[in-house]
């Protein structure tokens, strides 16, 4: 069933496609029906007794100023999350975010980081919104979620999101288009063609679980850097005014 305002409707499908994010009623119900078990020797996993997966919430605000940075930064500070913190130039604006693990002391900690960067000169300017949401950082191919019975899920209501750099909407276009193709042949083995066409994803989130740790843990992260691999050559770019 379905309600707007005080009218409730009932509605009937055959196949149902949870496209709903981090916060999908589906998977939430789907998960409590199975009452998957929470892995002790994963300390990422969250304490939820239906659905394991690790979950943050993001936080992003919006400051418009005149000094631009031309350039996206990562930020890590393990003080303040075991994940990471952003910078994004936008037109007029620069944005600023982090993915912080959900507790009481996230508003602090966000505060933190952001009087951080306003000291040193990365952020400036006047706050023009905030926003919010919850975001999954799956760590294991078992959080993922891509059917169940009459239901099927696609985007990050399956868990199809990086785990390294929370980028999502890859991922959900990548599913969608599978599961397109998966229902276009008929509802019979739509299940089977979706598990199919999504094996490659699959591996690709098992390779960013794997690259994690590099990013995220200190002495990793910096023998990475130093060691130079896959890094890009700085670009040469001749300013418009001297063109």
């Amino acid at each position: 069933g379905t309600g707007t305002g005080t009218n409730s409707f009932t509605e009937q499908a055959r196949v149902v496609v949870s496209a709903e994010g981090s916060t999908s009623a589906l998977r939430h119900l789907v998960l409590q029906q199975r009452r998957q078990p929470r892995d002790p020797r994963d300390p990422r996993e969250q304490h939820d007794p239906h659905d394991p997966i690790p979950k943050y919430v993001a936080i992003q605000e919006w400051y418009r100023t005149k000094n631009h940075h031309p350039y996206y930064s990562a930020l890590f500070d393990s003080r303040i999350t075991d994940f990471y913190a952003w910078t994004i130039p936008k037109g007029e604006y620069v944005l600023f975010g982090a993915a912080l693990k959900p507790g009481p002391d996230d508003p602090a900690r966000f505060v933190e980081l952001k009087d951080k960067l306003f000291t040193i000169g990365l952020l400036s300017g006047d706050l023009h919104k905030k926003e919010g949401a919850l975001i999954f950082r799956p760590s294991r191919l078992r959080h993922l979620l891509t059917e169940s019975d009459d239901i099927a899920f696609i985007g990050e209501a399956a868990g199809w999101i990086s785990p390294s750099s929370a980028e999502g909407l890859s991922w959900a276009m990548e599913s969608a288009i599978a599961m397109a193709h998966s229902l276009a042949s008929g509802l019979p083995g739509a299940s089977r063609r979706y598990r199919f066409l999504t094996v490659s994803m699959r591996r690709h989130l098992l390779s960013k679980t794997l690259k994690a740790p590099f990013m995220y843990h200190p002495l990793l992260r910096n023998l990475a850097m130093r060691s130079g691999l896959f890094s890009l050559e700085p670009a040469e770019v001749t300013p418009f005014y001297k063109k």
